[in-house]
């Protein structure tokens, strides 16, 4: 039986055993580098629907938006669909009355928008869904653009369509 080392420290009388530690050092390398391309492949499109309340607007910055504008998140410019509805409702606050006591009202100058997003997503790292690469979950605050206006939203709903 042939040695494993011969005098010259090859393997098997072949391989520099230097040589082959770094050879294997790389390939370990490169399988870590190509292991979560290879396993978190992105899932597939589905129509998705995002809810968002923006809270606190005046009546004149909400009537800018039209139904049909793209909405896009600020920060990173991803696509998050078409504006598909807006509903304006009253914005409540509270007030002191003269006992100290707080109480709801209608604000006379603001108004709450809700607004209906729908765009194309896809599963994303745990479960959010993902609208152009861009992860987004309820309860999620985002300043959202239109083609007119701009606001800080929260996210109330995430919802296949399909």
């Amino acid at each position: 039986m042939k040695k494993l080392f011969d005098d010259e420290g090859r393997v098997f009388g072949k391989i520099n055993l230097i040589d082959l530690t770094a050879v294997l050092l790389l390939l370990g390398i490169a399988l870590r580098a190509l292991l979560p391309v290879v396993f978190n492949r992105p899932g597939p499109v589905h129509d998705a629907v995002l809810l968002l309340e923006v809270s606190k607007v005046l009546p004149e910055t909400a009537g800018e938006i039209r139904l049909k504008q793209e909405v896009r998140e600020q920060t990173s410019g991803a696509m998050l669909g078409v504006l598909s509805r807006k509903d304006l409702n009253p914005h409540e606050v509270e007030i002191a009355d003269s006992e100290g006591r707080l109480t709801l009202a209608i604000s006379s100058r603001y108004r709450d928008l809700r607004l209906t997003v729908t765009g194309r997503a896809r599963v994303g790292k745990e479960g959010a869904l993902e609208f152009d690469h861009f992860p987004v979950r309820a309860g999620q605050t985002l300043t959202i653009n239109t083609a007119t206006a701009c606001f800080e939203a929260l996210v109330l709903t995430t919802e296949w369509t399909d």
